[in-house]
């Protein structure tokens, strides 16, 4: 049977029958249901069958529409659309999908397997060192299904008596090989957990994906995932995502303990991201349940400066965050503060600091915070995260709430009554146009996103990002059409660090989609609108392999030269810093630029050998 393609699914139908539509000329709007909208913003386009959101930014097709209002996952998007036309799912369904439900079972056993090993009498050295080492509640322990994996096999035997009890179910090494349950080499298997204590890992469904061991002695690597097959991931796992409530804040810690100690401390919305970045999917997906997230990561110097970058990717998302702030205890991390029953410890996991609280305790630590020298700098940092500044005005950064500046703003701007010398008559008013100037930055945001009646379907900008990426997009085709020529790309692809091109959020997007065009890896609906909203109606193509590396290099410098004058003309920023920044780019540059020169030399010396 032919699979047909999912993206003919009607959008037009599929969303009229969630919401009420009104149709403006060829399109059709309506009232978002993804965020408190008050006029119709959502816009659906029955001719490119799609939906894109104009005030929140969420868009994408029928199956991206049902899997954010359902929370669902994108097979059973497709039963409910389906349903919904009345269409014949296993037309759109591909064998792999089908088979997935196979493999959450094989899961299933093996975790249930492992559990009540855990609790058989040989192990109570294993039990104890949870219940009280770790300081977990037996209730815990049941409620996560946490279980001990030994050093002998004993799934084997678990499966058997399994499939003799349930005849119709059918799975074998084929299965267990994809899950990689067990190692197999020279004609034998061996479990693939052995020794270690288990954590099944969820989806948000309930359905468990893989798994997570925690070694009991002392050796590497401490955590052993399971390895990536078709259900598991590690890079887009969250740790007690099946247990998210919608509209409460979401705590996010380091590791697995903490979740399950936040838990018993009566804090239930907890996660841990597996992966080692915060990836784009990950935040669509928690952002479904709420835009307030608590950082709760370990109180070193490491953990201090991790809050700090997470805190720079969530807050150009659209989060609101805040931070359990541990700076005046001794505790290294939340499950030890925990530990010590303190009798504020709930109350502090129940009233986190707002990020820009904590962030101004971080920076003053024995610094003389009166010190106009020091406060200022505190000030133009925390203006910095939230802020940017292409003339003599400030302009909000792309992706930040705004009631989360506004807060902000009132925070930052009280640092000034830290210090006495900025506390006089003759600072005021200085003081409070500039608080205003951010203000109005904020409503001019507001502006810029809102839905008119004539929004064209390919909004023109004079910003001069848009255009450096909109004059460069033509490259995604070349490499669409003819990557196998490009040749390793590791020998000529320059990277342009993440937190210079935080600036402009098109670029940032741009360039992450360029990477995994390269290199592999997810791609967001956000990424590929993006693009959409570049590629120009008529364009000419790169006519040839020298010109796309022309274009792919020049793409390079232009952009950090824009960052570069941006930095030179931004007067909120100190002499010093403004100096620093822009010297940093112009290393970058030349980087580019030697790279460029280097990769063209041995380009042109190879296709003078072949000829």
């Amino acid at each position: 049977m032919d699979i047909k393609s999912p993206s003919s699914f009607s959008i037009l139908k599929v969303i009229q029958n969630y919401i009420k539509t009104s149709q403006r000329g060829a399109n059709y709007w309506s009232i978002c249901p993804f965020h408190q909208d008050s006029s119709p913003s959502l816009s659906i386009s029955p001719e490119k069958n799609i939906f894109k959101c104009f005030s929140c930014g969420v868009s994408g097709d029928a199956i991206a529409f049902v899997m954010k209002i359902e929370k669902c996952n994108y097979v059973q998007s497709i039963y409910k659309i389906s349903e919904i036309l009345g269409l014949d799912p296993n037309q759109y369904l591909t064998a792999k999908e089908s088979s997935n439900s196979k493999l959450f079972k094989i899961n299933e056993v093996v975790a249930l397997a492992y559990h009540k090993f855990l609790f058989n009498k040989v192990n109570q050295h294993h039990l104890e060192y949870l219940t009280n080492e770790r300081g977990l509640s037996k209730e815990i322990i049941q409620k996560y299904q946490l279980g001990y994996a030994p050093e002998e096999d004993i799934l084997k035997d678990v499966f058997r008596s399994y499939l003799s009890a349930n005849e119709k179910e059918s799975f074998g090494d084929e299965e267990y090989e994809k899950l990689g349950i067990f190692n197999y080499g020279r004609g034998a298997s061996d479990p693939f957990f052995k020794d270690r204590i288990i954590f099944p890992i969820y989806n948000r469904h309930g359905q468990i994906m893989g798994f997570s061991g925690r070694a009991i002695k002392n050796v590497e690597p401490k955590y052993l995932n399971t390895k990536s097959n078709s259900i598991f991931n590690k890079k887009y796992c969250i740790y007690n995502i099946q247990n998210l409530q919608e509209g409460s804040p979401v705590y996010l810690y380091e590791g697995f303990f903490d979740v399950l100690s936040s838990e018993q401390a009566g804090i239930k919305n907890g996660v841990a991201v597996m992966g080692s970045s915060l990836d784009s999917s990950i935040l669509d997906v928690i952002k479904n349940y709420s835009k307030k997230i608590v950082c709760c990561f370990d109180n070193d110097s490491t953990g201090r400066n991790f809050t700090i970058k997470v805190f720079e990717n969530l807050v150009l998302n659209g989060f609101s965050v805040y931070v359990l702030d541990l700076l005046d205890t001794k505790s290294k991390d939340i499950d030890e503060y925990l530990k010590e029953s303190s009798s504020d410890s709930s109350k502090r996991l129940k009233e986190p600091s707002h990020f820009f609280e904590w962030y101004r305790k971080l920076y003053i630590q024995d610094k003389d915070i009166s010190n106009p020298l020091v406060l200022q700098p505190l000030i133009e940092e925390s203006l910095g995260f939230l802020f940017v500044s292409n003339t003599s005005s400030p302009v909000m950064k792309g992706g930040v709430d705004r009631e989360y500046a506004l807060d902000s703003l009132k925070i930052i701007f009280d640092f000034y009554k830290l210090s006495s010398d900025f506390s006089d008559e003759k600072h005021a008013p200085i003081i409070n146009r500039k608080y205003q100037s951010y203000k109005q930055a904020v409503t001019a945001s507001l502006i810029r996103t809102l839905p008119t009646r004539h929004i064209p379907q390919k909004p023109r900008s004079v910003d001069k990002f848009h255009l450096l990426l909109t004059k460069y997009s033509k490259i995604f085709k070349y490499i669409e059409n003819h990557g196998e020529s490009l040749g390793d790309a590791n020998e000529w692809f320059f990277e342009i660090p993440e937190e210079y091109v935080s600036a402009s959020r098109e670029a940032k997007l741009f360039l992450s989609l360029l990477k995994k065009k390269l290199f592999g890896g997810e791609e967001s609906q956000e990424e590929i609108d993006n693009l959409a909203n570049l590629i120009p109606e008529k364009d000419k193509d790169i006519p040839s392999i020298e010109e796309f590396f022309n274009c792919y290099f020049s793409l390079n410098e232009g952009i950090m030269e824009e960052i570069r004058n941006m930095w030179k003309k931004n007067e909120l920023l100190d002499v010093k810093e403004r100096w620093i920044k822009t010297e940093e780019l112009k290393k970058l540059i030349l980087d580019n630029q030697q790279k460029s020169s280097s990769f063209f030399r041995k380009f042109w010396l190879s296709r003078k050998k072949r000829n």
